[in-house]
């Protein structure tokens, strides 16, 4: 919920999101094989709150996010079926420098 699905530069999942909307092919960069775990509030609220409760956790860094990775290639077919567009053609652009796994190490 509460996507921005205007913003070119971060979000894939609304950035897909609008460019299916839109009648255009989702943009996918380099193999489509860069892992993601994408997170919802309702995952990584509890965690949160929590974190002011315990002593042990005070003045250190968490990095806390979903537990499931998935590809971006995944995304996109998965996108595309929650959309009703199952064979939404993806526009392949070449690799960016990006990190290749960016998941949560709890």
């Amino acid at each position: 919920p509460h996507q921005n699905m205007f913003d070119k530069y971060r979000n894939v999942v609304g950035i897909f999101i609008n460019q299916i909307f839109h009648g255009k092919p989702m943009t996918v960069f380099g193999d489509g094989e860069q892992v993601r775990a994408f997170s919802y509030i309702e995952d990584v609220s509890p965690v949160i709150a929590r974190g002011p409760l315990v002593p042990a956790a005070r003045n250190q860094i968490f990095n806390v996010g979903a537990d499931t990775p998935y590809t971006v290639n995944q995304l996109a077919t998965a996108v595309a079926e929650a959309t009703g567009k199952v064979s939404h053609p993806v526009d392949r652009q070449p690799a960016r420098l990006e990190v290749v796994t960016a998941v949560s190490n709890h």
